[in-house]
């Protein structure tokens, strides 16, 4: 099994298509949206005061 890129291990028949590709950038996108809108979601934390008792 000859491969014109000689950084290519070749433990595999083929190398991963473009869909692959393609799928894992979409998913990896949609999960930066989804962490971002989460935490852009977020209530601001409440003032919070502490009085020392003697």
């Amino acid at each position: 099994m000859e491969d014109s890129n000689p950084f290519y291990i070749g433990w595999q028949e083929s190398k991963p298509g473009r869909f692959l590709k393609n799928a894992v950038w979409v998913f990896s996108l949609a999960g930066a949206l989804v962490a971002m809108g989460w935490v852009l979601g977020q209530q601001p934390l409440p003032t919070a005061s502490f009085i020392m008792a003697n």
